[in-house]
């Protein structure tokens, strides 16, 4: 799935930018299956190619890459939707968890503003389930919980990572015969439990999930949280350096969990963590509009996104009726190292940015 700091990158490219959401599940066609209603996007693709004055051979270059996906994608038995940026150059595909509306958009820029309401939500998080049995990491938000595919190299359980052999044989200590023993092999000088080896196995083994999915979760940001029994989740938290860990966890083994109870009681926690946040954000509005750092129309927005003046853009998360201005701003911000924030938005505004410095009007001579 991609991440806010792809889109950074995403806001850097220049057009012709294809944009494209395929839902997977699509009940309103007739055409059931996903991959020939990509073929049919890239149809329409090359039709608004067309329309720009490209020609047929360069069409058909710049439309190669997806007609490929869509012969070489399995893409039945996946929900959500499958979406794919392309221009000159490159071409980025992915699955995402949430149903989009269907999309082929041909401009300047690619078109992310459904992307970011789900990638700056207030309401996703992380959650990874931590057991020796199972490691899994997973996505939240107000309506779902997904799972992320973790690295293939990453061992998914501590009996995978070969931390230590069956539970029914203890750990020996051995050590090389001495010359006056008569004895050939290695010698017992004594055992260790599985119980007193543990610890340590799990504190190597944590370690590894730690810095697999570290690169992951932050590149959102976004809170995390652990769903592990005490004992795990006291080595886990030893060994973690994200700092957006949050303290209230899920307590129990998430093996036990289904993924509905573990949706559940993640987002029960982060709403507890966000309480309060609200006013913070009105309280840091009011606070630009104070000293002349706030813009809160969408043509004076969009004029300082670009110029590199917006610290941080706030958009409401309901559509926006002037999209593709608002979607331009939202690219700027990310490529002029801002913040956006959708969802947080007080006083029935649409759209709200806090500028790092305003611009001296000019006076008349």
């Amino acid at each position: 799935m991609i991440a806010l700091n792809e889109l950074k990158a995403l806001s850097t490219t220049r057009g012709p930018c294809l944009t494209i959401f395929l839902p997977l599940q699509d009940g309103f066609s007739h055409v059931a299956k996903a991959e020939t209603r990509l073929v049919a996007a890239a149809q329409r693709a090359d039709e608004l190619l067309a329309q720009q004055g490209m020609d047929a051979g360069n069409r058909a270059r710049f439309l190669r890459p997806i007609l490929n996906l869509a012969q070489h994608t399995p893409l039945a038995g996946h929900s959500g939707s499958f979406i794919i940026f392309r221009a000159p150059g490159s071409t980025r595909a992915s699955f995402w968890s949430d149903a989009l509306d269907t999309t082929i958009k041909l401009d300047d820029e690619f078109f992310v503003l459904p992307l970011l309401r789900r990638l700056t939500s207030r309401e996703s998080f992380w959650l990874l389930a931590l057991s020796m049995r199972n490691v899994r990491l997973l996505r939240g938000t107000a309506t779902d919980l997904t799972e992320v595919e973790l690295p293939a190299a990453l061992p998914h359980s501590l009996r995978a990572a070969e931390g230590f052999a069956t539970p029914e044989l203890s750990l020996d200590g051995r050590s090389a015969p001495g010359r006056s023993n008569g004895q050939s092999g290695a010698v017992h000088f004594g055992t260790s439990s599985l119980h007193d080896k543990q610890p340590a196995y799990l504190h190597d083994f944590f370690k590894q999930i730690e810095r697999a999915i570290k690169h992951t979760v932050e590149a959102s940001g976004e809170p995390l949280i652990v769903a592990a029994v005490q004992r795990e989740m006291a080595i886990y938290r030893n060994v973690n350096t994200y700092a957006s860990l949050l303290s209230e966890a899920i307590h129990g083994s998430p093996d036990s969990m289904t993924d509905t109870i573990l949706h559940q009681r993640g987002l029960a926690i982060l709403r507890q963590s966000l309480a309060g946040l609200d006013e913070t954000a009105l309280v840091t509005i009011e606070s630009a509009a104070g000293r002349g750092l706030l813009e809160d129309e969408v043509k004076g927005i969009l004029e300082a996104a670009r110029k590199g003046q917006v610290e941080r853009l706030y958009l409401a998360t309901p559509d926006h009726a002037d999209e593709e201005a608002v979607n331009s701003a939202a690219l700027a911000v990310l490529r002029n190292s801002g913040t956006v924030v959708c969802g947080e938005l007080p006083q029935g505004r649409t759209a709200a940015a806090i500028l790092r410095y305003r611009e001296p009007a000019l006076t008349a001579v």
